[in-house]
C-alpha cells in the first residue's frame, strides 16, 4: 500500500529470451538470410488501485510489451490501458 490516498501499486517487468530450434523458412532476417528466430520480449505491467466503500476498487492498468527478433516481422510493440471497476462479495 502506497503511503498516500490509500492506493495500492503493483509493478510487474519480465524478459523473455526465445531460440527458436529450426530455421524460418519465409521471412528473411536483418543480414537478408533464412534464419532461425531468436526473439527477446520486454513486458512491463502497472497497476494503481483506489478502494471505494461498499467493497469496490478502482484500478488503472498499463501494460506495455516490446519484442525485439532478428526477423523484422516479428519485432513489434504494443501499449494496453485499462481502467477497472471491481466488487468484492
Amino acid at each position: 500500500m502506497l503511503p498516500w490516498y490509500d492506493l495500492n501499486l503493483r509493478l510487474d517487468y519480465e524478459v523473455h529470451w526465445r531460440a527458436y530450434n529450426h530455421v524460418q523458412g519465409i521471412f528473411l532476417d536483418n543480414t537478408g538470410e533464412l534464419s532461425a528466430r531468436r526473439d527477446i520480449e520486454q513486458d512491463i505491467f502497472c497497476q494503481i488501485v483506489k478502494p471505494l466503500p461498499h467493497n469496490l476498487n478502482l484500478a488503472l492498468q498499463y501494460q506495455g510489451v516490446l519484442n525485439s527478433s532478428n526477423i523484422p516481422v516479428y519485432a513489434y510493440s504494443k501499449n494496453v490501458v485499462t481502467t477497472l471497476l471491481t466488487w468484492s462479495y
